[in-house]
């Protein structure tokens, strides 16, 4: 039977029957006899209640301490052999030879040969595996796995990570799922990061029990050996998988739990994370809900109580993950794109398209100049578009503030471009590095004709006019890759002098650079090859700034008439070429010279009036939205009498990441942020009804802030200075 657990009792050990995925095929799981007696004794009783008094929990912690001292003294070395001789240990997977190994301890941390534990798809960020050697059963929800596998009575996500704060984000909707991994005490006892690449969030070490992690222990309702063992609880950070818990439970004779890594480092999948000295020892797995597509056979497997499969480090955990919208979603250097609030749209197009008029319009003044000839813009100009929100208009109206600030965005007016930029013709080299400085680019299109407005190509033709930019930018970015080939190339000698880990990354960004050249000189954006680059791409690309990596919109620049009537017989080639070139970036139509005459209004009143009379809405504020999201920007608010402000940060940000755009002491002395979701704001009314209604949440520095919270943050002064 798949993953069943079969008895036989021999007079020197018990062995459990074990399903190996890789082969398919069932191994015993050698425990010798005096072991297993011991462990029916403590808690297979029909009482159940042995292990839990007082004095019994002493004598195992003293049990353990005893071992680890002895485990770890040089007289342990004669163990070693035996060892190997009772558990069939592969000496061929070992880095070292047997001789090499002073006491049990070195032995039982020993290191493999790297052949002997390859990382399932190490490029492939979307492939979540195994931690460990290990008898694995997975949970995709939480309160399953307390009904069948955990049954310590106590047993809460709470309780097994120490803290709410760290249990919130997998407590959300229906629960996160669960893997729990057990190591026997034959198995390799390193542990792995499951994905990557990611970021070691906050590690935590909470002092507790030392009850066996065996089966007939866990499934003792008495005994809650994952919530009261020692154990070191880790937060992991990952673009697709988003926070993921990693608990490395200690248990009966497992002297300690050694991390490799510090909290705040950067980590690969595959990377060794850390050990388990002598004993047998579990590994606890949380996805946030809806994370994590789990292989089908762990679940089945997970569904029956008592059902155990084998799983090493080489196996495939989990081969996809589902996270809704989980691409888009994605922030840090996952996602293309530099990790900052300070994010700018650059305005693109040829010359004499409506840049400059539309700039001004944005900016709601006259800084950029404007004129019939080319070129009119050289040096690029700065301002602020200012965005339309009715959540701020609602939080003005009620708290009625002395100081009002709303959100904006940074829009850059650059010069025209013309074919043959990329050789430095028109403005060439000049424009091309003003838009490397920007993070996202309006494409203004002209799709109007005008004898008295003159075009650098003489006709209008708004598809050429943006085959001839995005050819452009193409051509200067496989130009400037080019050049960092040969450039990294003559670094080779020194890479390989330095160490293994340099030489690998040399090899990797070279892999990169010319992956991504392959690629442009295909024809083809970088910014739409997100299902081709692995992360590791990503994270060269990033530092590269590329032209084409950039995300666009396109801003259709048309006359009063066709903009009031929605019709212009160039929106459906322009739309053809948008889905088949920049699928899924914005078109916004749009008349230039009519924004500019509702500009110049006097009132606010006369605006409306002309816009009702003519039976459109103004594109500018949807425009400025559009911009806003199209570089992962969003909004919290902080509202109170004093102020009513929108804060900018990128999608992604944290708790204390976000308390420091107001200040740095708030990021530094951060202790928690008290959150109310905008949408229960208005609903509810008011503060007072939000906590009445328990939607009144205080957050941890794990929570990811979203778009639109109020949040009033608590912090301390004393870290801060």
């Amino acid at each position: 039977e798949r993953g069943s657990v079969e008895n036989t009792q021999t007079a020197f050990r018990f062995t459990r029957h074990v399903l190996n995925r890789e082969t398919g095929k069932v191994f015993e799981e050698v425990i010798p006899g005096p072991v297993w007696s011991i462990l029916k004794g403590l808690y297979a009783t029909t009482a159940c209640g042995i292990v839990p008094a007082h004095p019994l929990r002493c004598c195992l912690r003293r049990l353990t301490q005893h071992a680890g001292r002895k485990m770890r003294s040089t007289a342990s070395k004669k163990d070693v052999q035996k060892f190997v001789d009772v558990y069939n240990i592969d000496m061929d997977e070992v880095l070292l030879p047997l001789g090499e190994f002073h006491t049990m301890n070195d032995f039982f941390t020993r290191e493999l040969k790297p052949s002997a534990r390859p990382i399932h798809s190490p490029q492939d960020a979307s492939v979540f595996v195994s931690s460990a050697d290990c008898r694995a059963i997975v949970f995709p929800n939480i309160e399953e796995a307390a009904r069948v596998w955990i049954k310590g009575s106590k047993f809460s996500v709470t309780e097994l990570l120490g803290s709410s704060a760290a249990a919130e984000p997998f407590l959300r909707k229906s629960g996160c799922s669960v893997a729990v991994l057990r190591l026997a005490p034959q198995d390799y006892h390193r542990f792995h990061f499951p994905c990557g690449p990611g970021q070691v969030l906050s590690q935590n070490c909470l002092i507790g029990e030392y009850y066996s992690v065996n089966p007939v222990a866990m499934n003792n309702s008495n005994v809650d050996v994952l919530t009261e063992n020692c154990r070191s609880v880790s937060i992991l950070q990952h673009a697709g998988f988003g926070l993921v818990a990693f608990v490395a439970v200690g248990a009966t004779l497992v002297g300690s739990v050694e991390l490799l890594r510090k909290e705040g480092s950067d980590f690969q999948k595959g990377d060794c994370y850390g050990y388990f000295q002598y004993g047998g020892s579990t590994c606890v797995v949380l996805t946030e809900p809806g994370a994590v597509q789990w292989d089908t056979d762990l679940c089945e497997d997970g569904r029956e109580d008592g059902h155990m499969c084998q799983l090493s480090v080489a196996l495939v955990f989990c081969t996809s993950f589902t996270c809704e919208g989980a691409k888009a979603e994605a922030v840090g250097p996952w996602m293309l794109g530099r990790w900052s609030r300070a994010l700018k749209v650059g305005l693109v197009g040829m010359p004499n398209v409506g840049k400059s008029t539309l700039y001004n319009t944005l900016s709601k003044s006259h800084h950029s100049k404007t004129a019939n000839v080319p070129f009119c813009t050289i040096d690029p100009t700065e301002t602020r578009a200012f965005l339309e929100d009715d959540r701020f208009d609602w939080l003005v109206a009620q708290h009625k503030p002395k100081s009002e600030v709303k959100a904006f965005v940074t829009v850059v007016d650059i010069a025209g471009l013309i074919s043959g930029a990329h050789k430095g013709e028109g403005l060439g080299n000049a424009f091309l590095s003003h838009i490397q400085s920007v993070d996202g680019i309006v494409h203004v299109m002209r799709a109007f004709e005008d004898d008295d407005v003159i075009h650098a190509e003489d006709t209008v033709d708004p598809v050429r006019d943006i085959n001839t930019i995005c050819g452009e930018l193409r051509m200067k970015d496989i130009s400037y890759m080019k050049g960092k080939v040969e450039m990294h190339k003559k670094g080779h000698a020194a890479a390989r002098t330095k160490s293994p880990a340099h030489l690998k990354k040399w090899e990797e960004e070279l892999e990169t650079m010319e992956k991504v050249i392959a690629w442009m000189e295909e024809g083809k954006d970088v910014k739409n090859g997100m299902d081709r680059w692995t992360t590791k791409d990503i994270e060269f690309i990033n530092d590269y700034g590329l032209l084409t990596a950039k995300p666009c919109m396109y801003a259709i620049n048309m006359n009063k008439k066709d903009f009031c009537r929605k019709k212009n017989k160039f929106l459906k080639p322009i739309y053809d070429w948008v889905q088949a070139n920049s699928p899924g970036s914005a078109m916004i139509p749009y008349c230039g010279a009519y924004e500019e005459e509702l500009q110049d209004m006097e009132t606010e009143e006369e605006r409306q009036k002309q816009l009702a009379e003519d039976g459109v809405s103004s594109a500018m504020p949807k425009m400025i939205t559009t911009a806003f999201h199209m570089v992962h920007l969003i909004n919290f608010f902080t509202a109170g009498p004093d102020e009513v402000k929108a804060w900018t940060v990128r999608k992604g940000y944290k708790a204390p990441q976000a308390a420091g755009v107001i200040h740095t002491d708030f990021e530094k002395g951060f202790i928690m942020a008290e959150v109310m979701a905008f949408s229960d704001l208005k609903e509810l009314g008011s503060e007072a009804n939000v906590k009445a209604a328990g939607k009144y949440r205080q957050e941890g520095k794990l929570y990811e802030v979203q778009d639109g919270d109020v949040i009033f943050y608590k912090f301390n002064l004393g870290k801060g200075k």
